[in-house]
């Protein structure tokens, strides 16, 4: 357990170091944690492509980096306090914090016992819960493990292509908690900590717009359906939106921009851009936003200024992701690897307007309002609703088959009505607001217009899939500020507290009842979903195959065979969305800790790379059914 303290120690010394630098203690605590976060990420980036170029990434090198980094943020927030002579009395702070509490509202308190309740219960389930979601089982571990066992995080052959071509920036961060804590105990911390993340940066944006709206703006992030059950899995999509969470409320909190700034904007893009390829959509619509406030009246000079500081932070951004685009490049051709299917094959106004629709659909889930989608695709844009050039695989746009789970606290699935609706309305008021009553409304404005240019740039890029509101978050987060601003600013009391009781209500039942780990399970008749029992019932290895009990057996009687004829080295002849991380646990529970496993039969691109180790080692093969 003390290994993995030194990132606890390096994280909390770096917020003490910032708060330490800040102007107004009562403003800096959520900007510092935004700050140390992303100086910790970079970090973790730099060294883990640092100990790879070596074939060092061991526990013993990445304990003594993160022993060394700790001691470096501790000297230094030791001699700002000194420096500023703000010491940090916790009993203090602790008082000053009960203070501004009961100096709140009875709304604004309400507001934030129900955020922290929110925090509290996801908290519970990512630490109680192992990771169980699909895409965790397939790839996001399994790509974990292989880096561990071969100490680098070079591409090697592979069924699964998505374990090295995705970006692999919030796995980087989970491979090294894993390493210093010798389990996956903490895996889903990291999702949890970008949805705190993402809450009080979110709030900051909106300090920036009206005051007085930060703690709705909070609510309003805290009772995402989809945000709620991200936080406890390993999936990537809460870690994107954090880092352009992170690099809205840069772009938004100053109008004249210094070099830190740059630094800061640069930084946050680059960390979304090395997590997740749907960063560059929703960073890309922020970026004009950017260049937009930088190029505040029509010049030549205003416009080479606006021109030169955008293009530079784009360029400090791909600085991050460079390792892993020129891997990409070598093994696929293309800096941004396989795409997998997913970008639509016409491009044009028809399958736009399909694609928005649909989009729109999956947080609408009502069989009139597909209906209605259905026949507008019949009659007025006369194109099949399940056009494959503009539909992703297999998936098919169908209530029938998709309801039940659209409606269910399903982490790929769940939609998310009562933010789209409340962030349509709010936007479409303040536009009528400000032509009407000629109202200064173009800093919040700004951002809706980037959250509409994010959506049609997703909606025209990318095929429409069933678990679009998963890639969908990040613009559904950056809604946040303007539906708080809107419900503060626009609505009387009583809207407000029927609003806000409906958010409460609602995100603590998801909060509690996410299918794949609930606290409390839903019954089986309320959705067509397996649902697992309650994680506070049961061992922590049971929920590892939550809906795959038929494979439990074969994947521990294989474990059990290797571990009896002694064999350490195990073939995966798997197909490419097996779920591979349930070998890695069961080995790792019936074999001995130097067990390596390897996909063999790889009959894809990345067959031509290296081995992970010689067939000639191989003494059992892991069949795929």
């Amino acid at each position: 357990m003390m290994p993995i303290l030194l990132m606890a120690i390096s994280f909390v010394a770096t917020l003490a170091a910032f708060w330490q630098m800040g102007v107004a203690p009562n403003d800096c605590f959520r900007t510092a944690f935004l700050k140390a976060t992303i100086i910790q990420a970079i970090f973790i980036t730099v060294l883990t492509e640092y100990l790879s170029l070596s074939r060092a990434i061991t526990f013993e090198f990445v304990s003594l980096a993160w022993s060394l980094f700790a001691v470096i943020n501790c000297l230094i927030a030791i001699l700002l306090i000194r420096k500023n002579r703000r010491v940090i009395n916790i009993k203090e702070i602790k008082q000053q914090l009960c203070q501004k509490f009961f100096e709140q509202s009875l709304k604004n308190r309400i507001l934030l016992i129900a955020i922290v309740l929110i925090l509290g219960i996801s908290l519970l389930t990512a630490l109680i819960s192992p990771p169980n979601n699909y895409d965790s089982l397939t790839y996001h571990l399994p790509r974990v493990m292989h880096w561990i066992q071969n100490r680098s995080v070079v591409h090697y052959p592979t069924n699964n292509l998505r374990q090295i071509s995705f970006p692999p920036g919030a796995n980087y961060i989970v491979m090294q908690l894993q390493i210093l804590a010798g389990s996956d105990r903490f895996a889903n911390l990291v999702q949890w900590l970008a949805f705190l993340g993402c809450i009080l940066g979110t709030s900051l944006i909106a300090k920036t717009f009206a005051i007085k709206s930060q703690i709705i703006t909070a609510l309003v992030c805290a009772s995402i359906p989809m945000a709620i059950l991200q936080s406890t899995t390993t999936q990537t999509d809460l870690i994107v939106s954090f880092w352009l969470v992170c690099f809205t409320f840069f772009i938004f909190r100053t109008d004249n921009y210094s070099k830190i700034d740059i630094f800061w904007l640069a930084a946050a893009f680059g960390l979304a851009m090395v997590t997740k390829p749907t960063a560059i959509i929703f960073g890309t619509a922020l970026l004009i936003v950017l260049g937009i406030r930088i190029c505040r009246r029509f010049s030549w000079k205003a416009i080479w200024r606006s021109t030169t500081i955008t293009a530079t932070i784009l360029i400090l951004s791909l600085s991050l992701s460079l390792p892993t685009y020129w891997r990409n490049y070598l093994t696929f051709g293309s800096i941004l690897g396989d795409d997998f299917g997913t970008r639509n094959e016409i491009i044009g106004l028809v399958p736009l307007v399909s694609n928005m629709l649909r989009n729109i659909g999956l947080n609408m889930p009502i069989t009139e309002f597909w209906q209605l989608i259905e026949s507008f695709h019949q009659y007025i844009l006369s194109i099949d609703v399940n056009n494959p050039a503009i539909t992703y695989g297999a998936t098919i746009f169908d209530i029938h088959l998709f309801g039940t789970v659209l409606r269910t606290p399903n982490e790929d699935f769940a939609s998310n009505p009562i933010h789209l609706i409340l962030v349509i309305i709010a936007i479409f008021v303040l536009i009528i607001d400000a032509i009407k009553h000629q109202k200064n409304h173009w800093k919040i404005l700004s951002l809706a217009g980037a959250i509409i240019l994010q959506f049609l740039m997703f909606s025209g890029i990318l095929k429409w899939q069933i678990w679009g509101n998963r890639l969908l978050l990040p613009a559904l987060i950056l809604a946040a500020p303007i539906s708080g601003y809107f419900i503060s600013d626009f609505l009387s009391k009583a809207m407000q507290k029927i609003i806000i009781y409906l958010l409460i209500v609602s995100s603590i039942i998801y909060s509690l009842t996410t299918v794949y780990h609930p606290l409390i399970p839903l019954p089986s008749s309320w959705t067509s979903v397996d649902i697992s029992q309650s994680i506070l019932r049961g061992e922590r290895n049971y929920f590892y195959f939550r809906g795959n009990e038929e494979k439990r057996e074969r994947y521990q009687e294989f474990s059990r065979l290797a571990n009896q004829k002694q064999c350490q080295t195990v073939g995966l002849s798997i197909g490419k969305d097996d779920l591979e991380y349930l070998l890695w646990v069961t080995m790792a529970q019936e074999s001995s800790p130097d067990f390596k496993i390897k996909h063999i039969n790889v009959n894809n691109v990345s067959q031509s790379l290296p081995p992970e180790f010689p067939d000639s080692e191989l003494c059992a093969i892991f069949p795929s059914k």
